[in-house]
């Protein structure tokens, strides 16, 4: 990869194969689920799945736990808690969508 940053004045760079990204570009491609509210549910979900590992999804994002998602409209964050079964207390001056 090369970055020009002005006239003269350029950067290069390399990745190893071993330290990159699976996904194409870089970036996980997920389908939005028919009943979600919103596309912001997909930000949460793919958040989930970039920071935490499997053994930290399964710990703290799991079934029985309570949540609260201020600034909750439309939905999409609450949609992907309730969705691993959490308790989601959603507060918002707005109404939501509600399936």
């Amino acid at each position: 990869m090369c970055v020009l940053l002005a006239s003269g004045k350029a950067y290069a760079g390399y990745s190893l194969s071993n330290n990159s990204s699976p996904h194409f570009m870089g970036i996980p491609r997920l389908k939005m689920a028919a009943d979600a509210p919103s596309r912001s549910s997909l930000k949460l979900d793919e958040a989930f799945g970039v920071f935490l590992t499997k053994e930290e999804q399964e710990t703290r994002c799991r079934s029985g736990l309570n949540s609260v998602d201020l600034g909750a409209c439309p939905g999409g964050w609450t949609y992907q808690l309730v969705r691993r079964g959490m308790m989601v207390a959603a507060i918002d001056n707005d109404p939501m969508t509600l399936n």
